[in-house]
């Protein structure tokens, strides 16, 4: 027996000697000095930076105070949650100066700066894991959940931004097909050239200031923005006036605003797409949802989810109340929880109540919004960026990694607390295919 025993060692330390070169296995160790090891030291700064990078609201609509760019940041780390952040507005030289010989002073003009407060509060979220692993699993796992991090911080960012510019203040609003009202929208209201156009001159009229202004040939040439729905896009693509303008009279060259990844040129509008991203449906510009259960022409409770959780919000961007519109049949709301409407009037709006299947569409009567933008529309700012949180529970057996910073963003109203900068129009915009 001790021969038998003493072979099988000298055997077992003989296999071990010759696997050269194997990767020793680290088991259960996920600690928190594993943890640490596995968040570089720039982990927390390039979510960020990725994020606002890649945010349709991000770095290529920023800038400091004073530079014109739609949203003004600012940053200030000695701010804690619930303070407030303080920003300077520019304002137009209004006064007439001087002529030949007159006195200028006395008469000068005091740069006019108009103040805007903001405050900001924690934002944190965090990715789990429930699992064994090296140093090298733990280091991929933060990794993944720093790409998953950034992509959250982006939506945010943007989800943010549209429900500040849309739904919590009030801008002005047009209509298009010369119409006066939403309610009065039909299939003949598409977004399209002219839309656009009356989009600018509102702009003009309230003295909003363009954004981006290019020195071309001579010619000083001055651009608003406006970002728009896929659908929107779909029918301004129909317009022949649209279609002449992208082909012969846009700038050639990198001079050309659309190299910031507009979808085109038209009149000084430079046209931004803003579509919905993976996992959810519908966007601020175009609330959609779809049924999770067949409803009879009796029921008054609408139900939609993205998936079996109800936990999530899959109408987070519809208003508190209104009206839907499920194939051919308009809905009068008054309430959403988050995954169901509670319906007040069935065929409202002289349609017909009727039966709908399991997965048809959900919308707000087909209706879209547009934001046509100049410069100063929005502020963000930033008391804290973004840092790398930690947790390890149950010996090891469960760990996370997340994010916390201290950041808030508002829609810029005047003294009248009107938005001098934007203004939003409705269009009809029935989705064009089956999907």
């Amino acid at each position: 027996m001790l021969d038998l025993l003493r072979r099988f060692v000298v055997s077992f330390m003989s296999t071990i000697s010759n696997c050269k070169g194997t990767d020793v296995v680290e088991i259960n160790d996920t600690t928190t000095s594993a943890l640490d090891y596995a968040i570089p030291e720039l982990w927390a700064t390039k979510v960020r930076l990725d994020a606002v990078k890649s945010a349709f609201w991000g770095s290529r609509f920023e800038g400091k105070q004073g530079a014109n760019m739609p949203i003004i940041i600012n940053t200030d780390f000695s701010k804690a949650a619930g303070d407030v952040l303080h920003f300077q507005t520019m304002k137009r030289l209004k006064l007439s100066g001087v002529t030949g010989e007159t006195v200028l002073t006395g008469a000068e003009e005091t740069l006019t700066l108009g103040q805007f407060d903001l405050s900001v509060d924690w934002i944190r979220h965090a990715v789990g894991f429930n699992k064994r692993g090296t140093k090298r699993a733990n280091f991929d796992a933060v990794m993944v959940a720093g790409q998953e991090l950034s992509d959250w911080l982006a939506r945010y960012i943007d989800d943010s931004m549209f429900q500040q510019l849309i739904s919590t203040e009030s801008p002005s609003t047009l209509y298009s097909g010369g119409k006066t009202a939403e309610a009065n929208l039909t299939s003949s209201d598409v977004f399209n050239t002219t839309s656009l156009d009356k989009l600018k001159l509102a702009l003009i009229r309230k003295g909003a200031l363009p954004f981006q202004v290019k020195s071309v040939g001579g010619t000083t040439l001055k651009f608003y923005g406006i970002v728009i729905d896929p659908i929107d896009a779909y029918n301004l693509r129909a317009d022949d006036a649209w279609y002449s303008a992208q082909r012969d009279a846009n700038l050639r060259g990198l001079d050309n605003p659309i190299f910031s990844g507009a979808l085109g040129i038209y009149n000084g509008m430079i046209v931004y797409e803003f579509g919905n991203v993976s996992g959810e449906m519908g966007t601020w510009l175009r609330p959609e949802a779809k049924l999770s259960a067949a409803i009879g022409i009796a029921d008054t409770t609408i139900t939609c989810t993205i998936d079996s959780n109800t936990s999530i919000d899959a109408l987070k961007f519809f208003p508190s109340s209104g009206t839907i519109r499920i194939d051919n049949e308009d809905m009068t709301y008054t309430s959403e929880s988050g995954y169901y409407f509670t319906v007040s009037a069935r065929g409202a709006n002289n349609t017909t109540a009727a039966s709908h299947a399991s997965g048809a569409l959900v919308t707000l009567r087909n209706v879209s919004t547009q934001l046509a933008f100049g410069s100063e529309i929005a502020v963000r700012g930033w008391g804290m960026y973004p840092k790398a949180t930690k947790e390890v529970q149950d010996y090891g057996f469960r760990y996370g990694v997340g994010i916390e910073a201290i950041f808030g963003q508002k829609g810029i109203a005047d003294a009248a607390s009107a938005m001098a900068n934007y203004v939003i129009m409705k269009s009809y915009a029935s989705n064009p295919s089956s999907i």
